[in-house]
């Protein structure tokens, strides 16, 4: 009996921590808005920065996969469209405060900068160097010659990074 009664509160328990609310397109936009977006599937990751209504795509070889539109529907669907299919979910809020996509609950990630999203890496070049980090570097070294050591550390420090 007093193993039956555990094993019901434990369950119990399992279950409220995986309940989930659906989210609406409104509340979506809120909590994405200013941030970067990973939805992390099986085989695809989808990755996606929202500015008020303006969904931006972002894409990057070796961690976002190339999607040609995502869009979040009234009811709180994500929907991403490759060039072969669409695929839509609804979000769900799980008990946690964290976002999940679909019946399978992919999670969703959020960040706050597009160096978090992409591991601090942006588009490469032939070479396989990051263009980003060049950038940084290029502009402490204009900083540095004209004598602003202070802001030139910063970027040296970003393109670091």
């Amino acid at each position: 009996m007093k193993w039956g009664l555990i094993l019901v509160l434990i369950l119990t328990v399992q279950e409220s921590a995986f309940a989930a609310g659906k989210a609406n397109r409104e509340e979506l936009l809120e909590a994405f808005d200013g941030k970067f977006v990973l939805i992390s599937g099986q085989s695809r990751q989808a990755c996606f920065s929202i500015q008020g209504n303006s969904i931006d795509i972002i894409k990057q070889k070796g961690k976002c996969d190339d999607f040609i539109s995502i869009s979040i529907s009234g009811r709180g669907a994500v929907c991403l469209e490759t060039n072969k299919r669409e695929r839509c979910a609804k979000v769900r809020v799980l008990s946690n405060g964290d976002f999940a996509w679909g019946k399978s609950r992919i999670p969703i990630t959020i960040f706050d900068s597009r160096m978090q999203l992409t591991g601090s890496a942006s588009e490469l070049d032939k070479q396989g160097e990051s263009k980003l980090a060049r950038e940084f570097y290029r502009k402490g070294q204009k900083l540095f010659q004209r004598g602003e050591v202070w802001s030139s550390i910063k970027e040296f420090t970003k393109s670091a990074e």
